[in-house]
Order: structure tokens, then sequence, then C-alpha cells
């Protein structure tokens, strides 16, 4: 049985998301044992080491993402952030439609772009918190105005739970939309779980999107050791 698979994001895309992700978690988990040391017990020459570690995530977090910008292909990026900040009435819709529904309004869901709007919340509110908490601890680790930026910097750090949180259970845990991750992993998903989930995305870019199909049977079935079946002409976008 053949499959359509279309290319979601590309090596460059894929890479700036994976090392963001990297900073991220190391800044939000060393931050975190930080922020409990005292019931923690930890001792000053651990802590000494733990805040080299959040210093080292916090440069992979602010400045990775960027490297991998200006060394991979550029026009993508600018492409990623282009689709990940560009708000339609469209997405306003698609952001109200559980509350129309709760209160027994008929809505059609319209159909999402390459991003739908609650990963348009969570890539803003990323940003939010990314460049607030550089910002703060810049000034937190030159030593003025230490008080006032680690309220903000703590208060940086509380909001970022909710975004991973929810995009943990997007992304990961909810069966309707975790395949979402094949494509942050190998680049490629499923064609028709592409127009169900981003319908405008395939309409709009239409053959500008890469193509191809695989062989789902396995590899005595299809008398073969590969499974991969590419189509002849993939359509680069």
């Amino acid at each position: 049985m053949k499959q359509a698979l279309i290319r979601r994001f590309s090596l460059t895309e894929r890479l700036a998301h994976w090392v963001n992700a990297l900073g991220f978690l190391t800044c939000l988990a060393t931050g975190t044992v930080m922020a409990f040391k005292a019931r923690i017990g930890i001792t000053q020459d651990a802590l000494a080491i733990i805040r080299n570690v959040h210093l080292t995530g916090a440069s992979v977090f602010v400045l990775g993402p960027m490297i991998v910008w200006l060394t991979g292909r550029t026009g993508e990026m600018f492409r990623w952030i282009r689709d990940a900040l560009r708000w339609t009435w469209s997405d306003i819709v698609w952001l109200l439609c559980p509350l129309f529904r709760a209160v027994r309004w008929s809505v059609r869901i319209p159909a999402a772009d390459r991003f739908n709007a609650g990963q348009k919340i969570n890539v803003a509110g990323m940003f939010v918190i990314k460049w607030t908490a550089a910002a703060t601890g810049l000034v937190m680790w030159r030593g003025h105005g230490w008080l006032a930026a680690h309220q903000v910097h703590l208060l940086a750090f509380l909001l970022a739970f909710p975004l991973l949180g929810g995009h943990l259970f997007m992304a990961v845990l909810n069966p309707r939309t975790n395949h979402s991750l094949r494509g942050m992993i190998g680049g490629w998903v499923r064609e028709d779980w592409a127009r169900h989930h981003h319908g405008r995305w395939i309409e709009r870019e239409g053959q500008r999107i890469e193509r191809r199909t695989v062989d789902t049977r396995p590899p005595a079935a299809t008398g073969s050791t590969g499974a991969e079946m590419p189509a002849a002409d993939p359509v680069k976008g």
C-alpha cells in the first residue's frame, strides 16, 4: 500500500527547533534546581556548576537558533517566521471555536495554515519568554538592578511551564495531533493528515510543497529490502 507524504519542515527548520529546545530545557531544568536550592539542600560547589550549565544553556537558547539560521537556508527561516507570526481572521475563529461550541453555536472550524492559532500563540509566547529571560538574565549577571530583574526573570520562568506543557501534550500525547512530531524529526508527514490539520497551507502552497510516496508493506511483501518508493519527480518548494 502506497502512502503520500509531504515535506513539512526542512533540515534548517528542524535543527533550529531542536537547538532551541535543548537550550530551553537546559535553562528550565537548571533554573528549577536554583529556584528550589534551599529545599534541595544543594552544596555551593554543585550550585556553581549548575549556574555555569544554566549560562551555557542560555547561550544555546538565545544564540543557537540564530547561528543555525545564518549558516543554513536563511530564506526558509524567514518563511517560517512569516508563517508563524501571520494572523488572519480564520485564526481568530479557529481559536474561538471551542467557546462557540460550548454555547451550542454551529461553527465550522476553518482550515488552518502551516501553523494553527495555538501553535502561533506558542511561538509568540516563546519569543517573549526568550528575550525577557535573556535581558533580565544579562542584568542579573552584570549585578545592576538585580532584584527587579530577578522578579521578571522568575515570572518568565513560571510562564514557560504552561507553554511547554501544552506543546508537549499536543506534539507527543494527543493521538490526533502527535503525528506532527514526525515532521519535526524526519521532516515528512502524511499528506492526508496535513490536509486535515493544515488544509489552508496545502491549498496555498499547492505544487510548491515537496512530495513523495512510500510503500507501507513490509519488505517481504514488496520483494525488496527498502520500503521507500520515491515519486518520480518530487516538486520542491
